[in-house]
């Protein structure tokens, strides 16, 4: 098998992998493949090569500027009637091709030119409609100068018309071809776009051929003032930076431009194609180097600049996701750190108080004796403890302004989670501006509407783990407080109601609105708290590993609390790119990427 047609294979193989890969992940995270560079000059060259047959399909484009004479030099080159020259510009509104009659076949055609709406060209003025920009108008031609290939011949519209959409069809087709007839006239060959289109030529070409067309003969010698035009080109363009890119083969732009093939033609009432002449006239003519193309070396070539250009453009577009990952990243976390702070402070700054008390009294009366509960009824008043009941009644009726008040436990976890989503964004938005506008994740309107639906659901119901846990200290505290527990089980039921259980004791004394404050402080903490109940009956380390436990429980229910019934709505473009970016194959396509360097610098050695 033929070297180049061997690692074409090869590398087209890959391509196939790599193409499919990467525009699953491109368009998963947002992005266009087409807006990575070289990604449509592979895709559509691979496209092309798998319909290859045994002779291979080499695409030549005319490219240039209006006025350059592209239309005349491909009406001479193929014998198809394009319109051209004129005072009417542009006179090109559609890319027209030549295609040898063995190629006439619109279904090869559209395999060959993805992404076009092959077309017979029948009449010439057609060229100039442009109402399908996807159009491609082709016709046959009698390629008698080429041989062992298959060479198609495209017209392109000027890719600085004043028509803008022409500019893009004119680099669409620049994908697509593999072989470049870069046309200029002496007065633009300098110009800005004129040069900044050669760079582009020069970068995505598999080969190129430099034709400066209308040398006016009255300055002398045209092959001298063409050579002189050739050479300041050259020289300009060596002090320019984007001529000092680097092709897959590991030369610059510039190289390949000076060792690029160089013709002129005079300017002339009656254009020729012998007119048209090598400005070396040791080299080969213009219809020589056509037919002496080496189709599976061009088509190899072909592949290798786009592959790289896209292996790399898939390089950087890894790194950008990579970052935007961090970045997403960073954020989510920042915002569950947040949240679970905020969750956290709630629970430690409450303490149960009220269902401590009723467990309490529900063990106590639990281990008094059925003979003990009978005779002990008639003096639960008259005991000395009676007084202590009657406090602890007071106080669990919010009667006595010497304890710390006793407050409903929804109600104040209600206040305080509304302070929760209403201060929370609003350090978000100061931290991520970017996320603030009026379509922002987090604008006024977002922010409001996902507390309003926040505010229509209640907080979970606590757990009973840390009720389960308590109740086991009390059987230790039981035993080594008999006297307590007894007195404890004289308590009236009356006292002791349902609604106790849903008391909690406000550990928030600091004053101000309430926030996520440092949990180290101190301050949440029952041993602070002069609860007289749990120091008079030996009940403090009880209370405090409840308090422990309720803390953790407790937070542990609020924090999913927050982020499903709130956070997820509100930042939910957050957490979704997040998972999505995530689960995207990144690593397996960076590997195809490597892969396909390896190639191209193989293919480039070959």
């Amino acid at each position: 098998m033929n070297q180049h047609l061997e690692q074409i294979q090869k590398l087209s193989k890959l391509a196939g992998e790599f193409l499919a890969l990467g525009e699953q992940v491109a368009l998963a995270a947002g992005v266009s493949p087409a807006t990575l560079d070289g990604w449509e000059g592979l895709r559509k060259r691979h496209a092309a090569f798998l319909q290859q047959g045994e002779k291979p399909v080499l695409v030549a484009t005319l490219y240039g500027p209006t006025g350059a004479g592209k239309s005349t030099v491909f009406r001479m080159l193929t014998g198809i009637e394009v319109p051209a020259g004129g005072s009417l510009r542009p006179c090109s509104m559609s890319c027209a091709a030549a295609v040898p009659g063995s190629l006439d076949d619109p279904v090869r055609l559209a395999a060959l030119f993805p992404d076009s709406r092959c077309v017979k060209l029948v009449r010439p003025e057609d060229i100039r409609n442009s109402d399908d920009p996807a159009k491609l108008l082709y016709a046959t031609y009698q390629a008698a100068h080429v041989s062992g290939i298959h060479l198609v011949l495209v017209d392109v519209p000027d890719f600085n018309a004043v028509e803008k959409s022409n500019w893009d069809k004119a680099h669409h087709m620049l994908e697509r071809a593999e072989v470049v007839l870069f046309l200029v006239y002496p007065n633009a060959y300098a110009d800005d776009r004129v040069v900044e289109e050669l760079i582009r030529c020069c970068r995505k070409s598999a080969r190129l051929a430099y034709l400066i067309t209308m040398v006016p003969p009255e300055a002398g010698d045209p092959r001298e003032e063409a050579g002189k035009i050739w050479n300041d080109l050259l020289k300009k363009a060596g002090g320019i930076q984007g001529f000092q890119q680097r092709r897959s083969t590991g030369e610059s732009l510039f190289d390949f431009l000076r060792e690029s093939q160089a013709f002129f033609s005079p300017r002339s009432a009656v254009p020729a194609l012998d007119q048209i002449q090598p400005i070396d006239p040791t080299r080969p003519s213009l219809l020589s180097l056509l037919a002496g193309l080496e189709g599976e070396k061009i088509l190899l070539s072909g592949l290798l600049e786009p592959a790289l250009g896209a292996a790399r453009a898939v390089d950087n577009f890894l790194g950008t996701l990579a970052s935007r990952l961090e970045t997403l990243r960073l954020r989510d976390e920042a915002t569950r750190s947040e949240i679970k702070q905020w969750a956290q402070s709630i629970a430690h700054h409450e303490f149960p108080a009220g269902r401590l008390i009723q467990i309490t009294v529900e063990e106590a009366k639990r281990r008094r004796g059925t003979f003990l509960r009978w005779i002990s009824k008639p003096f639960e008043y008259l005991s000395n403890g009676g007084k202590k009941i009657r406090d602890l009644a007071d106080w669990l009726k919010g009667n006595r302004g010497d304890a710390p008040p006793l407050k409903e436990r929804e109600a104040l976890e209600r206040s305080r989670l509304h302070e929760a989503v209403l201060q929370l964004p609003q350090r978000w938005r100061g931290a991520w501006p970017d996320l603030v506008g009026e379509e922002g994740m987090l604008s006024a309107s977002r922010c409001d509407a996902a507390l309003r639906e926040f505010e229509k659901l209640s907080p979970p119901a606590p757990g009973v783990d840390w009720e389960s846990e308590a109740r086991k200290d009390l059987e230790t505290w039981a035993r080594e407080n008999k006297t307590k527990s007894w007195f404890l089980a004289t308590v009236p039921e009356v006292i002791i109601s349902a609604s106790t259980a849903v008391l909690v004791v406000d550990l928030f004394i600091t004053g101000g609105a309430f926030t996520a404050i440092a949990l180290a402080s101190g301050v949440a903490s029952v041993g602070g708290i002069g609860l007289k109940f749990f120091e008079e009956n030996n009940l403090m380390s009880v209370a405090r590993a409840a308090q422990e436990r309720w803390k953790i429980q407790r937070a542990g229910e609020l924090d999913p609390y927050l982020n499903s019934a709130w956070a997820d709505r509100l930042l939910e473009r957050l957490r979704s790119s997040r998972a999505l970016l995530e689960g995207l194959p990144r690593e397996k396509l960076a590997g195809l990427s490597r892969q396909i360097k390896e190639q191209v610098k193989e293919g480039g050695a070959a």
